[in-house]
């Protein structure tokens, strides 16, 4: 491999074209054809050439940079997405800046304050369920997973989020149909959340209707943190005042995970006694005494149609996703041991 530093001159007259072809090549901005830019990508390759990036955006006033706020990246789902989002738009060349706010409005909006300092080319946002008129920025955006009530597809803005009420329908429809006829839930109920979980609660009381179930609000255990320790909690809740579930969804894995912990603290049999569902299918999830059953998102699909739309929107092409808005996607069912 060689190891010397190759310039775009070098590039240009090792393949035999002007240094104006090459730079059209790296920038993917057409004009030239297929075997032109498979002979200038060769040399790249055999010489190890990365654009510098940071010079380009130097010399157009405007750094290849995109924004993600994300509310929890210690939240596996989360940590997932964007790992799978900042390789994709690393290969076309752009960085993503991590903006983690763990769950605070004000942490958000002092990274909202820097991303328009900074001037960024976009925005993806996992954030806030409502949006403040101060909070919006007019920069080509993606509203990822967590979509605000108030959207309003003016501008550069799409959504893309997985099938929430779907899934909790799906899940408690498992769950009948293993044959349990008391299905409870234990929901996130945190302010910034409340959207994804409730629809997944819409989800379960459909499914409870119909099967032609009583609902019963002495089921349903709301929490401030979808977490192992909260899970842990309800799942005592259960046991020792509010009667024991023969079917559990947890609106999440993590609690999912502490739920199925406390209960087999107790001595509780899963799946004979109590069956138990989770969501988003965390590593965690599989890798319990008992694996646990749960709903997966379709994060590689929901990091496609990201990266598509902001490499269309950069190029200024108006695409089917832009004209789309909103998109929807289902989730599935991963079926384990504990349903």
């Amino acid at each position: 491999m060689p190891d010397k530093k190759i310039s775009i001159r070098d590039i240009a007259e090792k393949s035999g074209v002007s240094v104006a072809t090459v730079s059209r090549v790296i920038n993917q901005n057409g004009r030239y054809s297929a075997e032109t830019e498979a002979r200038v990508r060769q040399i790249m390759e055999e010489y190890n050439y990365v654009p510098n990036l940071l010079a380009r955006g130097l010399r157009q006033q405007q750094v290849p940079e995109i924004g993600i706020i994300v509310p929890d990246i210690t939240n596996e789902f989360f940590g997932r997405l964007v790992v799978q989002i900042e390789s994709e738009l690393f290969e076309h060349g752009y960085t993503l800046t991590i903006c983690n706010t763990n769950e605070d409005r004000m942490i958000e909006r002092r990274y909202l304050e820097m991303i328009r300092a900074k001037q960024m080319c976009g925005l993806i946002r996992i954030s806030h369920e409502h949006l403040r008129e101060e909070e919006l920025i007019d920069i080509p955006t993606v509203y990822l997973d967590r979509i605000p009530e108030n959207i309003k597809y003016t501008g550069q803005c799409i959504s893309v989020e997985s099938d929430h009420e779907q899934g909790g329908y799906i899940a408690t429809k498992e769950l009948i149909k293993q044959g349990c006829r008391n299905v409870g839930i234990v929901l996130h109920d945190a302010e910034i959340s409340t959207k994804a979980h409730e629809m997944r609660y819409i989800g379960y009381k459909r499914a409870l209707e119909e099967a032609n179930i009583e609902f019963d609000v002495k089921k349903v255990i709301r929490v401030k943190r979808a977490d192992c320790q909260n899970g842990g909690r309800a799942a005592l809740e259960f046991i020792e005042r509010r009667g024991l579930p023969d079917g559990l969804f947890c609106t999440s894995d993590l609690l999912a995970v502490g739920a199925l912990d406390e209960f087999l603290k107790h001595g509780v049999n899963v799946p004979r006694q109590v069956r138990i569902v989770g969501y988003d299918n965390i590593s965690l999830a599989k890798m319990m005494m008992i694996p646990i059953t749960t709903i997966s998102h379709p994060e590689h699909t929901m990091v496609d149609i990201t990266c598509r739309y902001f490499l269309s929107a950069f190029a200024k092409e108006e695409s089917e996703l832009q004209k789309k808005k909103r998109i929807v996607l289902p989730v599935e069912l991963i079926k384990r041991e504990t349903a």
